[in-house]
């Protein structure tokens, strides 16, 4: 890959503001195959989860069938729907979890080495059709009145903020190069997390000791906490009061399209399982002689 006068990566193809997003990225050929996979995530603003799931599967892939050699990579689709089919029928993975060996893979193969593969014809994991958990009104107010310390983080948010930068601390990662377009940005009190961790972390990509945002298993364990202590047997995620919001509102009348536009779902036969949970189907829309 060449490079630009401050060390940035050229892209072949579309220039102008959007060439990060939309343009062909041509790895670094001096690096690793993993440090290129990372070089080409980070471009393109991949999360550094997605960055570190995707090294993972790429590094299992490899193992998988013992590659010694960027050579033995080549002509991918027959080795990936071995793997893939391993995954199901030897590992007992979930479909998700198959689907993101298979994305892991394809990056690799398109972004990476440029010979993206199609058709890959391998066993699929099972996926069992479950239908959304819902709390009940009362169980939702419940859960929530059982949680603790969400008044004492939003009084402390500014506090926090303030020891940190007393500190020489307080900044915060910042993506598409904002930082450097904004001199101080990432110490601004408005580009912190509205819910920060409750300690210092260092960034796995610069080196920095900064505040990240609280981790969502936090949210997760005090809601599952809760639903413990109140003896409730739904097994009640930070997800379920999602449902259970789309649930409530279809029972007090609320249109399914207006459901659908309110979860960001593109298929309205997507929220159209929420009918299923009350099991109304089309019965469970009021007529207009029910209000006068």
């Amino acid at each position: 890959m060449s490079r630009g006068r401050k060390g940035q990566p050229r892209q072949a193809g579309i220039a102008g503001p959007a060439a990060v997003t939309l343009a062909l990225i041509i790895p670094n050929p001096k690096l690793k195959l993993l440090d290129q996979v990372r070089e080409v995530m980070r471009l393109r603003h991949y999360s550094i989860r997605t960055e570190q799931c995707y090294c993972d599967w790429v590094r299992r892939f490899i193992k998988f069938h013992q590659m010694r050699s960027r050579d033995e990579l080549l002509g991918g689709g027959g080795k990936v729907e071995s793997f893939l089919s391993d995954l199901a029928v030897n590992g007992h993975v979930s479909a998700s979890t198959q689907n993101q060996a298979f994305n892991a893979l394809l990056f690799l193969y398109r972004e990476i080495l440029r010979q993206p593969f199609e058709n890959v014809q391998a066993v699929r994991a099972d996926r069992p059709v479950r239908v959304p958990i819902v709390l009940t009104i009362e169980e939702a107010r419940q859960v929530i009145t059982a949680m603790a310390g969400v008044p004492q983080i939003v009084v402390k948010l500014q506090l926090t903020h303030q020891e940190d930068l007393r500190e020489g601390g307080g900044g915060v990662y910042l993506p598409w190069a904002i930082e450097r377009k904004y001199a101080g940005a990432a110490t601004e009190w408005k580009w912190q997390y509205v819910f920060p961790a409750r300690g210092l972390s260092k960034d796995p990509r610069s080196g920095r000791m900064q505040r990240h945002h609280v981790d969502e298993a936090t949210i997760q364990k005090a809601i599952r906490a809760a639903v413990q202590r109140l003896g409730l047997t739904k097994r009640a995620s930070s997800h379920t009061f999602r449902h259970s919001f789309a649930t409530h509102a279809l029972q007090r009348g609320a249109d399914i399209r207006t459901i659908q536009e309110l979860l960001g779902h593109n298929d309205v036969s997507t929220t159209m399982i929420y009918t299923h949970v009350l099991r109304t189907g089309g019965s469970g829309m009021k007529s207009p002689l029910d209000c006068l």
